[in-house]
């Protein structure tokens, strides 16, 4: 991938998708509210530990959601960091063609650019 292809998809995943998944943790915690409250006043005690353990539990499915929703951001900063690593790694070994260290470490990158950008900012 290039340099633009990744910075788009983080922008989108981190403007989009990464709400979308917000929203619906919040849906789902507007949706459970009133049952978990009702379960926790049937419960009679007021126990601060079985409270958190059933918010916990109700909330579970909508934490899960919100975590799939984060996984594409987390990974094209991933990218990010992985670019500008692999520039470093051929600005600093001086490299002007495909080796295959550099292909091992950043071969998910468009190796080409790289190795042209990293040249221009010498």
């Amino acid at each position: 991938m290039n340099h633009a292809t990744v910075t788009t998809a983080f922008y989108i995943s981190l403007l989009v998708i990464l709400p979308i998944g917000l929203l619906l943790m919040i849906l789902w915690i507007r949706k459970i509210i009133k049952s978990l409250s009702k379960s926790i006043e049937k419960s009679g005690l007021f126990d601060l530990q079985m409270i958190s353990f059933k918010t916990l539990i109700f909330m579970l499915p909508g934490l899960l959601v919100f975590i799939l929703f984060s996984v594409p951001a987390i990974y094209f900063n991933h990218l990010l960091k992985q670019e500008t690593f692999c520039k470093e790694m051929i600005k600093r070994n001086n490299l002007t063609e495909t080796r295959p260290e550099l292909q091992k470490k950043c071969g998910s990158l468009d190796i080409d650019e790289l190795l042209r950008n990293s040249n221009l900012e010498k």
